[in-house]
């Protein structure tokens, strides 16, 4: 793959800071919602500030990501902070809550029932609907609005609406299994890549397909730009209308992204599979070595484009119909 000079020194940077794995980077997230501030009416903007009253503006959309770090142990804005502490305390699996691993050959979200968990990212965002309709009671209204923030965010990046599931019987070979009926029972028997987590490129720790989306497509598609710029001058180049009802609008969503995912492992060559031998760790894959096709960067930069101008978008619109 040909990189500019100047992309591979901002790869490099990441790779060598002590970078914690979520949807599209600070950058990416910063973005939507800087951009679907701008979108909102008068009213949702009012009502968004009066939510928000008090709160750091910089963490709103990095909140979640913020808090998983410091339950995790690793320090950060969050660290001894007593809402994500009373959040951390009350939600002990709120890290699920940022993706969901459906097979890459379902054409649907309804298409892979058994892959549903009960906090998702599909089901937490529709509950955070809830709550800021008034609906529900599960979280209070800033946390509410936090996270709605983040996880529309979060069901736009491809990788964190699906999985690659494996026959690993032979390690040298591992077999990339992708319809949903054959990955059922290797889902069952903790075969999945975890979105992408698992599938390197490289030799560096974060040399991962999933880090890949998360920060290096971004920084392709914002290089030299400032993040939230580069989200808006795409806006008029997507079609981010969501047919039905409001509250199925992320089962929508997360159908678009599993297809944006299949497009994501395209080509990709698989070398040896290297199982899991840590006991803290669940699952039977530590890690499959790769080959990205050429023009893989060509392809990332647009899916990924057209993903940040529709998260901004649409994160905007639910905004603008719940707080009228």
């Amino acid at each position: 793959m040909k990189r500019t000079f100047a992309l591979a020194i901002v790869f490099v940077w990441c790779l060598a800071a002590p970078v914690s794995l979520f949807a599209w980077g600070d950058d990416g997230h910063n973005a939507i919602w800087e951009v679907a501030q701008s979108r909102l009416t008068p009213a949702a903007k009012a009502a968004v500030d009066k939510i928000l009253a008090g709160d750091k503006p910089e963490l709103t959309a990095v909140w979640m990501d913020r808090a998983r770090d410091a339950a995790r142990g690793k320090g950060g804005d969050l660290e001894k902070d007593a809402e994500a502490e009373a959040f951390n305390a009350k939600f002990k699996y709120n890290a699920s809550w940022h993706y969901v691993d459906l097979p890459l050959g379902a054409d649907s979200y309804e298409a892979a029932p058994d892959f549903h968990p009960y906090d998702s990212v599909v089901t937490m965002i529709r509950e955070t609907m809830a709550v800021l309709e008034g609906q529900s009671q599960r979280l209070d209204q800033r946390t509410a609005l936090r996270v709605i923030v983040h996880l529309i965010g979060d069901i736009h990046q491809p990788l964190h609406c699906a999985s690659g599931f494996y026959d690993i019987t032979d390690l040298q070979h591992p077999v990339l299994h992708k319809d949903v009926a054959s990955c059922l029972p290797l889902d069952k028997s903790k075969c999945g890549d975890q979105g992408g987590n698992l599938i390197f490129f490289g030799p560096g720790t974060y040399d991962q397909l999933h880090a890949y989306w998360d920060i290096d497509a971004v920084k392709r598609v914002t290089l030299l730009q400032k993040p939230a710029e580069a989200v808006r001058k795409h806006l008029e180049a997507v079609d981010a209308s969501t047919p039905g009802h409001m509250h199925d609008w992320p089962l929508r969503w997360a159908g678009e992204s599993v297809k944006l995912a299949a497009r994501a492992y395209e080509g990709i060559q698989f070398g040896a599979c290297t199982p899991n031998t840590d006991p803290k760790k669940s699952g039977k894959i530590s890690r499959i070595e790769i080959k990205l096709p050429d023009g893989y960067d060509d392809r990332s930069k647009v899916i990924t484009s057209d993903q940040l101008a529709k998260a901004a978008i649409r994160l905007a619109d639910v905004l603008n119909a719940i707080l009228k």
